[in-house]
């Protein structure tokens, strides 16, 4: 067991660390230890606590700082006794100190008895110069014009990739928009049959057709849907009193493309079906258009 009062003393009576043999300072603090295979108490610096631990040694107690000088002259002044001499009034080794010479000795060999407290490990301010060089070089970084002008670099081009994918995503919205109404648009005869006639309209067809209706007059026109499929396929027949002309129209309404094909023409209306000959659509100054 570690007897405290003891390792007090020694460390009271300490010039030296047991460790290192350096003198010790004034106001620096000594911590008391137990040398367990020595068995004897010694007193340790402050900067070898870690290796007295090492060493196997036991802390047995407070810190204790001292305060001026271990150097103590005793003298006796005056009296009747002889002349002065220090070992005249040294005291007996085997009595015990009183308190008041206690207190004097203390003062004398400059020891505070009073614990204090232990300064910060010599590791946190490693710590703490560590960091402040670590943001000391970030922020030479961040003032460098060469790695200032790089980052403004790669900023423009990720701003112009990032332009350029928004350009591509609204295309692409786009396309996704004209498939839907195309998609909409083939559940329609209706509206395909009006796209038939606007691609027909914008053909080579539509002045042919217009200087044989200057001639024999109106025709009557029978546009025919005939159902789902690529291309969509619609049938536009004009037939007069002496001639009939018959246009298949191709539609791809998700591609965008329309193409107009004469696929038959005669001289007698009657040899066309009877639905052919009925009309659905009129003529008029611009073209083709339903009824």
């Amino acid at each position: 067991m570690v007897d405290e009062s003891e390792a007090a003393t020694v460390v009271r009576s300490a010039t030296d660390c047991a460790v290192c043999r350096r003198s010790v300072l004034v106001g620096e603090p000594l911590t008391p230890f137990h040398d367990a295979r020595g068995d004897r108490h010694v007193a340790v610096c402050e900067l070898c606590r870690d290796r007295a631990r090492s060493r196997g040694w036991a802390h047995a107690g407070d810190a204790v700082r001292r305060r001026g000088s271990t150097r103590v002259r005793v003298e006796h002044v005056g009296g009747n006794d002889g002349p002065a001499t220090a070992l005249a009034l040294a005291p007996d080794p085997e009595a015990p100190f009183t308190a008041p010479q206690a207190a004097i000795l203390e003062r004398a060999i400059g020891l505070d008895a009073r614990p204090v407290d232990p300064p910060a490990p010599a590791r946190d301010l490693l710590d703490r110069l560590r960091r402040q060089d670590v943001e000391l070089e970030r922020l030479r970084r961040d003032l460098n014009p060469a790695r200032r002008a790089e980052e403004q670099r790669i900023a423009e081009r990720q701003q112009a990739q990032i332009r350029e994918l928004r350009g591509e995503l609204h295309a692409r919205d786009r396309r996704i928009e004209q498939l839907q109404r195309a998609r909409h648009d083939e559940t329609s005869p209706m509206r395909m049959s009006g796209h038939a006639l606007d691609a027909f309209n914008q053909s080579k067809d539509l002045e042919r057709m217009a200087r044989i209706a200057r001639t024999l007059g109106s025709p009557v026109i029978n546009v025919h849907d005939e159902g789902p499929g690529i291309p969509r396929r619609v049938r536009i027949t004009l037939s007069w009193d002496i001639a009939w002309y018959e246009f298949t129209v191709k539609l791809d309404i998700g591609a965008g493309r329309a193409s107009v094909h004469e696929t038959g023409t005669g001289g007698e209306p009657s040899v066309l079906p009877l639905e052919r000959r009925r009309a659905n659509a009129c003529w008029s100054g611009s073209g083709l258009k339903l009824s």
